[in-house]
């Protein structure tokens, strides 16, 4: 058998094509799509559209036509961002895959259609993928737009003249509360907070579509100037929410709220303080009362306020059922800054106001205590608890009370503010870097579900349990 040679120089010429063929027709890419409204399904010619793939790269810029049409060609295979701005809509971001498939497959579709997100109730952009008959890696993107809706109006005073600086609340509410679930007194999200400019005017842009309430409210200036008896008010004319009406409007639609605030005159609450030491020092002891309400959507509290020594009158109260903190500092721990001062004394009261003057409202104020208790840590935490920390529910106070957890569990939290807390377990000196707990008690008080209130009577310490299984969390 004869076997017959090849020359070299064919066999590099025959190799040199075949990369000169790969180098000039490298695999690319295409991505295209369709921008429409989602409430109408017509095309948003407005607007503007752009593919990023990394900080490090430019982003890539394109148009899109009357139809709504854009596209992308060119482009190098891989991941890619797609932004959309349309003005007047929510801006929306969908992930693009348009590398090249392994293994490496035949031509047509592939995978389908993807959606991200499909639980979300704002529409989602889908994403399609396929296989040139060119070898170009192909994705078709359809992104319908959420149009945005705005509430405006004025707020005018009870005489009808606008209200300059007035503060408007736009909130929604959260989902009702399961059966023997205890709802928070302020539980509403507040989407925007809004001051009304020299005409009483207002207007929140940007609102997905929904259900809201809108709130006039007094800035906390305004409460020295304005008549005592101005009360917040929600839309259209209410005192409190059950009356209140709620707006809902659709995307891209524009809805007014003019609300002319109320003027209702309370009733007086006064009574004794007990309990509080005599001091013949120039810096008597002062006690601090606040009347919250139960229920209060207010994101701005107009909440009645007094100081007093032995005897103390709230004016203008609204009837309805409130918590009344009162809580008397100790004025020679800081004789010249009362936020510092240590709280000797405290009181956390339920009462019902009425249609009629309350007189005779004696408080016997309890001592405020120390919170002792230990930690039991069952299973294998990465991250230890090295701090106890109470998180004020109400009143709210920006600084939660701390104390560091010994090497044995222990800790103990110094002269606990007069409040409702929740309590929070974190490895770092930071409120909000959360350990979950598997349980928290003083005695028979179950605090995750209740919480913790001070002062106490008892002498019992929290036992907090930490159950975790190597990452932290609750098992």
């Amino acid at each position: 058998m004869r076997i017959h040679s090849v020359p070299l120089a064919i066999l590099v010429s025959i190799s040199g094509a075949a990369l000169y063929a790969q180098i000039s027709n490298p695999v690319r890419a295409l991505v295209e799509g369709d921008i429409v409204n989602a409430a109408t399904s017509a095309p948003l010619s407005g607007a503007r559209v752009k593919l990023e793939r990394s900080q490090a790269e430019d982003p890539i810029y394109g148009k899109v036509d009357r139809q709504g049409h854009f596209t992308f060609r060119n482009l190098d295979p891989g991941f890619y961002q797609l932004v959309v701005d349309v003005p007047g809509f929510r801006e929306s971001r969908t992930s693009v895959d348009v590398s090249v498939p392994r293994p490496a497959s035949n031509r047509g579709v592939l995978g389908g259609v993807v959606t991200s997100r499909p639980q979300s109730q704002i529409p989602q952009p889908t994403v399609s993928k396929k296989i040139d008959d060119d070898g170009t890696v192909h994705a078709t993107v359809s992104a319908p737009m959420q149009g945005y809706a705005s509430i405006e109006g004025k707020i005018t005073d009870p005489y009808g003249d606008p209200m300059p600086g007035a503060i408007v609340e736009i909130f929604k509410l959260p989902p009702p509360p399961s059966e023997g679930e205890a709802r928070p007194a302020t539980a509403a999200n507040v989407i925007a907070t809004i001051v009304a400019d020299s005409r009483g005017e207002f207007r929140a842009a940007r609102l997905l579509p929904g259900t809201y309430w809108v709130l006039a409210n007094k800035s906390d200036i305004s409460h020295w100037t304005w008549q005592g008896t101005y009360r917040p008010t929600y839309y259209p004319a209410a005192l409190d929410l059950a009356s209140a009406r709620p707006l809902k409007p659709e995307a891209g639609q524009q809805v007014r709220a003019d609300i002319q605030v109320l003027r209702r005159a309370g009733v007086s609450v006064s009574g004794h303080l007990l309990g509080v030491p005599a001091s013949g020092s120039p810096w008597p002891p002062v006690t601090a009362l606040r009347l919250e309400p139960v229920t209060s959507e207010a994101f701005i509290p107009d909440w009645p306020f007094v100081q007093a020594k032995r005897e103390f009158e709230f004016k203008d109260v609204l009837p309805g059922k409130y918590t009344l903190y009162a809580e008397t500092d100790d004025p020679l721990s800081d004789p010249g800054n009362p936020v510092n001062r240590r709280p000797l004394l405290g009181l956390v009261k339920e009462v019902e106001i009425g249609q009629e003057d309350v007189t005779g409202l004696d408080l016997a104020l309890e001592p405020v205590k120390s919170l002792s208790g230990s930690v039991e840590i069952v299973g294998d935490c990465t991250a230890a608890p090295r701090f106890v920390q109470l998180l004020s529910r109400h009143p709210p106070s920006p600084e939660p009370a701390r104390a560091p957890i010994a090497a044995d569990g222990t800790f103990e939290v110094q002269n606990v503010p007069v409040g409702r807390y929740d309590i929070s377990l974190s490895s770092v000196e930071q409120p909000y870097n959360r350990i979950p707990l598997a349980s928290a008690t003083k005695g028979a008080r179950d605090v995750l579900k209740n919480g913790l209130e001070s002062p106490w009577r008892d002498d019992d310490i929290l036992k907090i349990t930490v159950a975790c299984s190597g990452q932290g969390v609750r098992k």
